[in-house]
């Protein structure tokens, strides 16, 4: 491959058999990347629509309201979406074979358990 600039000056660089050649089967676990890939973003699409439709449906149920009554109320339901949303990024993750980031609930038991078992010794 070459590669030249404004100035005139010219690179050539040799590119390695590893980024030219196929792998076997790179096009098979590339295609279910993706494919995984899009079918997560339609189930995300998904998942948010039965939320809000939920969240709808809940505020006209009760007595004509269609705004939440308060900040908290409002903020409640979009930590329940943000909550939603986290636990299907874990699942995916689960399923892809990666780590899952620990909860700061889990991080602190963990903390205090290795405390006690200090203290015991």
């Amino acid at each position: 491959m070459c590669i030249g600039d404004i100035s005139g000056q010219m690179t050539l660089i040799e590119v390695p058999k590893l980024f030219y050649e196929k792998v076997s089967e790179e096009e098979n676990i590339m295609k279910q990347c993706f494919d995984n890939e899009i079918a997560r973003k339609e189930y995300m699409k998904m998942r948010f629509k039965i939320i809000e439709e939920e969240i709808n449906n809940n505020a006209n149920a009760g007595d004509e309201k269609k705004e939440p009554e308060n900040d908290i109320e409002r903020e409640l339901k979009l930590k329940y979406v943000e909550e939603a949303f986290v636990n299907d990024k874990k699942e995916i993750m689960r399923e892809l074979g990666l780590e899952v980031p620990k909860t700061e609930e889990e991080l602190e038991k963990k903390r205090k358990a290795k405390e006690e078992e200090e203290n015991n010794n």
